[in-house]
């Protein structure tokens, strides 16, 4: 299986190899790039995305788990995750996410917008933001059949801290947005995600 991978300067059009095992897809050892894996690619996968810097991510369609691992300065945008999303060793990044579950272990300074059907959970975790996954309603609506997932049970304000026991204070590892978020819908959310986030422009979502 390959992935279209387009360098920074935006100049250079490539292939970069991927590894699938089973139904295991996995992009690693990237820089400095694009990345855009197809439904057909994805669809009912596992897929895996390690050791990445500043790239961006486009994953479309409903992978069946969602694996990152030791990612640093790169944007993640993708479809419905029909169980977990699995994180470790994420570093200044953005992510926008629907899934089942959210796991997330060693992160610091990331930005999360989230959709979850149940409670994230962070562990050895510093300055983490979650937000609503604002891009919802532009999902349609076969792929949130595919995925399996009720876009109408979204628990994207409840983490739970491994490390913050608590019950009586909140964790000081993560928090929540401002609310007066700085766009007025999902457009203008997609489009300084892209712009300001260093996405590519997406002419299609999903």
């Amino acid at each position: 299986m390959t992935a279209a991978v387009t360098d920074s300067a935006g100049d250079i059009a490539a292939q970069a190899s991927t590894i699938k095992i089973d139904s295991g897809l996995s992009v690693t050892d990237k820089k400095n790039a694009t990345i855009e894996l197809t439904p057909d690619q994805v669809s009912c996968a596992d897929v895996n995305l390690a050791n990445l810097e500043n790239c961006s991510v486009h994953i479309r369609g409903t992978p069946s788990t969602l694996h990152i691992a030791n990612i640093k300065d790169c944007r993640i945008l993708c479809g419905p995750v029909s169980s977990s999303v699995f994180i470790e060793g994420c570093r200044q990044s953005k992510l926008v996410l629907s899934s089942q579950q959210l796991r997330i272990h060693s992160t610091r300074d990331t930005y999360f917008y989230i959709h979850v059907t149940a409670k994230a959970v962070i562990e050895d975790s510093q300055e983490l933001r979650f937000g609503p996954n604002p891009l919802l309603d532009e999902t349609p609506t076969e792929i949130w059949t595919a995925s399996g997932l009720d876009k109408n049970i979204n628990h994207w304000d409840k983490v739970g801290d491994f490390n913050w026991l608590a019950a009586d204070r909140p964790s000081p590892n993560w928090s929540l947005l401002d609310q007066q978020a700085p766009w007025e819908n999902s457009l203008q959310f997609l489009f300084r995600f892209q712009m300001f986030y260093g996405m590519p422009f997406l002419s299609s979502i999903y």
